[in-house]
C-alpha cells in the first residue's frame, strides 16, 4: 500500500463519528447519583423514626398527664411499634445489602438496588407506617370528641389517600426514570465492553 492508499483509507475514516466515553466524568456522575440516592433512603429511614417515636413519646406524655385511659396508651404503644418496626427495617436493609464494589458497575448495581428498596418502602409506607396511626387516632378522636362528627374520617381519609398519591407520584415522575436511566447506562457500558 503506497501514501495516497492509505491517504484514501484514512479520510474515509474521517468522517465517520466516533463518540469517546470520558469514563472520569462518568464515574463521577454515577458516584453522585449513588450518593443522592443514599442520602434519600437514609433520610426517610430516619424520618420515619423519629416521627414515630417522637409521636409515641408525646403521647405518652399527655396520657401520663391527663390521667388517659387504656386506650391512649395503647395509641403511644401503636406509635411505638411503628417506630420499632422501622428501625428494624433500616436494621434488616442495612444487613441484607451486598456489597459492591466500587467500580461503575458495582456502583450503579448499588445506586439500582437502593431505588428498589425506597420504591418497596414507599409503596409500603402507607400500610406499614401512616395507616395504622392515622387510624389509631381518627378513632380516638370520634371516640373522645364531642362532636363525633363524620368529618374527622374525612379527614384522615384524605391525609391517606394524600400520601398514597404523592408517594406514588414521587415513583413514578422520579425513581422509576432514574432507575430506566441508569440501566439504560449499564446496559450501553456493557455492550460496549462486549
Amino acid at each position: 500500500m503506497n501514501y495516497e492508499e492509505l491517504k484514501i483509507i484514512w479520510d474515509s475514516q474521517k468522517e465517520e463519528t466516533v463518540y469517546m466515553i470520558d469514563n472520569d466524568a462518568l464515574l463521577k456522575s454515577v458516584k453522585h447519583k449513588n450518593a443522592s440516592v443514599s442520602r434519600l433512603v437514609i433520610c426517610f429511614e430516619i424520618t420515619a423514626i423519629i416521627v414515630a417515636f417522637s409521636t409515641a413519646i408525646i403521647l405518652s406524655i399527655d396520657a401520663w398527664r391527663e390521667n388517659g385511659g387504656l386506650d391512649e396508651y395503647i395509641v403511644a404503644a401503636i406509635c411505638l411499634a411503628v417506630g420499632i418496626y422501622a428501625c428494624f427495617q433500616r436494621k434488616r436493609r442495612k444487613s441484607s445489602e451486598p456489597d459492591f464494589d466500587q467500580s461503575m458497575f458495582g456502583l450503579i448495581e448499588k445506586t439500582l438496588s437502593q431505588i428498589d428498596y425506597h420504591v418497596k418502602s414507599l409503596r409500603t409506607f402507607l400500610w406499614c407506617f401512616h395507616l395504622p396511626i392515622a387510624l389509631v387516632a381518627g378513632i380516638g378522636l370520634t371516640v373522645y370528641s364531642n362532636t363525633r362528627t363524620p368529618l374527622i374520617w374525612i379527614g384522615v381519609m384524605l391525609i391517606c389517600a394524600f400520601s398514597y398519591w404523592s408517594t406514588q407520584r414521587d415513583i413514578r415522575k422520579k425513581f422509576l426514570p432514574e432507575k430506566r436511566n441508569l440501566e439504560a447506562l449499564r446496559d450501553k457500558l456493557l455492550n460496549v465492553e462486549s
